[in-house]
């Protein structure tokens, strides 16, 4: 339905090109299509499994249906559709990728892979991989669900993806930017986050209790502590 909105067709190509661009300079964008979507882009065929992505109980409807004998059981009507517009991208550009691929270059993922995170982790102020107030750190992040990690990602880094390539491509306001733990502040205060760099000022806490409410609070309530 969009030939109803006025000059329909060039804001998909401004959009098109938005996309381009966050590709070309390896930025992640905040935009979450349907894998059916990514497909269409890439010209690649469809079959019923990428239903579930638009429609998971329709999917599962027309799955049993497949799988299962109706003659008789059910009366069943089908319709045509007809393709309106049809113009997208030129293929050649984008035919380096599978649907997956290309969704992840676009939105990066939303799974916390934790040993590549502390592999690509740096430290300032004293501290090391083997500081006990790291080791806590870690602890808990591995005690947190997948939904808390992604929490604790935006709130250092200030986008709760990953790019497709992992941690070692984080990037910052200026480019690649790892993941950076500083030793910081009082005991007292909550752990702060420089969301330009990467980076998170973590106070030397002297128990993991400490640590974990204090790194919890901080990072699901967000209106407790200012960023940089």
């Amino acid at each position: 339905m969009s030939a109803f909105v006025e000059n329909h067709l060039e804001w998909f190509r401004f959009s098109g090109r938005i996309l381009g661009l966050a590709l070309i300079h390896q930025y992640l964008l905040d935009a979450f299509f349907t894998r059916p979507f990514y497909k269409a882009l890439l010209r690649l065929p469809c079959d019923l499994s990428d239903l579930e992505y638009l429609d998971e109980e329709f999917h599962q409807s027309l799955q049993w249906m497949k799988d299962n004998n109706i003659t008789d059981i059910l009366d069943l009507t089908f319709t045509v559709n007809e393709e309106v517009f049809g113009q997208v991208v030129d293929s050649r550009l984008v035919s380096v990728f599978d649907a997956r691929e290309l969704e992840l270059v676009i939105a990066g993922t939303a799974e916390i892979d934790l040993n590549d995170w502390r592999n690509n982790t740096e430290y300032r102020g004293g501290y090391h991989d083997g500081h006990i107030v790291i080791r806590w750190f870690w602890a808990a992040v591995e005690r947190f669900n997948n939904e808390q990690r992604l929490r604790l990602l935006q709130f250092v880094t200030g986008t709760s993806s990953v790019p497709y390539e992992g941690f070692a491509a984080l990037r910052g306001s200026n480019g690649l930017r790892r993941f950076c733990i500083e030793k910081w502040g009082k005991i007292t205060s909550l752990p702060r986050a420089h969301t330009c760099f990467n980076r998170l000022d973590l106070p030397p806490y002297p128990s993991y209790s400490m640590l974990y409410e204090k790194l919890l609070t901080a990072v699901e309530e967000t209106s407790t502590f200012g960023l940089e």
